[in-house]
């Protein structure tokens, strides 16, 4: 099922939602030409500079008539980076520029966290520098969490939102939205799930953890999955809870731990790890760039894996086959995030602008285009269909992606997730069973329970 929006109607929603900033100015970029998309990308000190207190240098006036619009996005996916990624993104807003003279882009890259980030100079500029701010932005998950809740972006309204022609992933339409308010438009996905050797497998992909616990464990290849995790739940932990049927919260919204879910899920780390299919060492990885390193070396048979490295090196690992991850009733289930366009421009003027540069770049072919040459999914099935029928992870992606689930905010991750952590940990160690650990874990979290 897709969510439609209006994306012609974009120009509507931008003018009738409710800004959280004040007006402000943006930087005035000075085109080498009419119609041309100047790609301006600053130096490193620049982007690392703290102040904001001197003007930013492309201050010409306007031209009659004509509209600039600053856009920031993270320098890997500038279209000065020097990557595939870069010359498609290059190339399309040098086409935009073609076709709408009126509209001169800048698009200026900046890191993504830290000091002189995207978040920072969003905190730091209005005060001081507003003109140095954006029109649109470019945002991941945590950084649009934070800066919508800080009241540096514009809302998008609900009034506005059924407008919208673009057909957007369920869990898409959720990415964009902070506190059950849009505020985003999803651009760019990375889902998780599992990749498998098919030589050692020839009965098809393990799916349920039932699959992978046969009588004669010795003749199964390892399992490898980022195990540890910072300050919450690795992910593959947090899939199989959820699956289990497991709530992060009970019935009154407080944070809380479904024992028996937690439990099925320790408990197959329990017997995976007693018949050799999984060990404590998976505890070193805490990433699926990891991982998917692992797996290509042939030291796992199974691996966790996510979108983005899988893509950027699929090709040198002819033998290794795509499966949802391991759950207990072996139904698709993954997690999703990835980068939303935010909009910062109050003006009417350079909102109707931003709309259109939008809808340009969320065409179908472009959208498609760009995100296969920077290894995301696109947030629109008609986009993901540009890579063509003929790839596998078409069909892959669409049908993980139609049942996608964001992962927990910050705040329960802290609590809830690192009660869980804990319990991964005390079993893959073999410091708690698994029934003992999932018991630890809801007595230190659920309200009542000792």
């Amino acid at each position: 099922m897709q969510i439609r929006w209006g994306l012609l109607a974009l120009a509507g929603l931008l003018l009738a939602g409710c800004g959280i900033l004040p007006e402000t100015g943006t930087a005035e970029p000075s085109p080498d030409s009419q119609g041309e998309v100047p790609l301006e990308t600053p130096s490193s000190e620049e982007a690392a500079a703290p102040s904001l207190e001197t003007p930013s240098p492309l201050s010409a006036p306007d031209e009659p008539g004509v509209v600039r619009l600053t856009v920031w996005v993270a320098e890997d996916l500038s279209p000065a980076a020097d990557s595939p990624g870069g010359e498609t993104l290059a190339s399309q807003l040098a086409a935009f520029g073609d076709m709408h003279p009126d509209i001169q882009v800048e698009v200026q890259a900046k890191s993504v966290s830290g000091r002189g980030s995207i978040l920072d100079y969003l905190r730091t500029a209005p005060p001081v520098a507003p003109s140095v701010l954006p029109d649109v932005v470019l945002l991941n998950r945590e950084t649009l969490i934070e800066a919508a809740r800080e009241g540096l972006i514009l809302p998008i309204t609900a009034e506005t939102l059924s407008a919208i022609e673009v057909d957007l992933y369920p869990a898409a339409v959720e990415l964009g939205s902070v506190d059950d308010l849009p505020v985003g438009i999803p651009y760019l996905l990375e889902i998780q799930h599992n990749v498998y050797r098919e030589s050692l497998f020839e009965d098809g992909p393990p799916l349920a953890y039932a699959d992978l616990l046969p009588e004669r464990p010795t003749e199964l290849p390892a399992y490898v999955f980022p195990a540890t995790a910072t300050g919450g739940v690795n992910d593959d932990t947090l899939l199989g809870y959820l699956a289990a049927g497991g709530s992060l919260t009970n019935e009154e919204g407080i944070p809380a731990i479904d024992v028996a879910a937690l439990a099925e899920v320790l408990t197959f780390y329990e017997e995976a790890r007693e018949n050799g299919v999984l060990n404590a060492s998976v505890l070193q990885y805490e990433t699926t760039t990891e991982t998917w390193e692992a797996f290509r070396q042939g030291e796992a048979g199974l691996a966790a894996v996510s979108s983005m490295p899988y893509l950027a090196a699929r090709d040198e690992v002819p033998d290794a086959g795509l499966a949802s991850a391991l759950t207990i009733d072996g139904e698709p289930l993954t997690l999703v995030t990835g980068w939303s366009w935010a909009l910062v421009a109050s003006d009417p003027e350079r909102s109707a602008a931003a709309s259109t540069l939008l809808a340009w770049l969320m065409e179908p072919v472009n959208h498609g285009t760009y995100a296969q040459s920077v290894g995301y999914l696109p947030s629109q099935s008609v986009a993901l269909a540009v890579w063509g029928d003929d790839d596998p992870y078409v069909s892959f992606a669409n049908r993980l992606l139609d049942a996608a689930l964001l992962p927990p905010g910050p705040a329960l991750d802290s609590t809830v997730g690192v009660a869980m952590q804990t319990a991964v940990e005390d079993v893959l160690l073999d410091r708690a069973s698994a029934q003992e650990a999932a018991t630890a874990a809801a007595v230190e979290i659920n309200p009542g329970v000792e």
